[in-house]
């Protein structure tokens, strides 16, 4: 919890979430308008918290490293499976080899 208040410049709100035992990152996803509210009185701070909270809840990828090795798990899955190349074709091509 602490390193993601102070990678954020929130590390001033360390003391409240530790007094109100919010320890565990996993905890902030849970967390509703009105405990971000109680918590974070100050309207800045508040959305800040609510832009670092979204790195939690989706956090950034690198999508093209990404999409190449979903791309290549299901060329092999294809492979293992013996699908017909037609088949296979139109599966990848079919905008079921994004990843999302």
């Amino acid at each position: 919890m602490e390193e993601f208040l102070n990678k954020n410049n929130l590390e001033h709100l360390h003391k409240i979430f530790n007094d109100e035992n919010i320890d565990e990152i996993s905890l902030l996803p849970l967390l509703s308008e009105e405990h971000i509210k109680l918590l974070i009185p100050s309207i800045g701070y508040q959305i800040k918290f609510k832009r670092a909270l979204t790195t939690i809840i989706n956090p950034p990828s690198n999508a093209g490293v990404d999409n190449y090795y979903a791309m290549i798990c299901c060329i092999l899955i294809l492979d293992l499976y013996r699908v017909p190349k037609e088949c296979k074709n139109y599966l990848l091509n079919s905008g079921y080899n994004t990843v999302h």
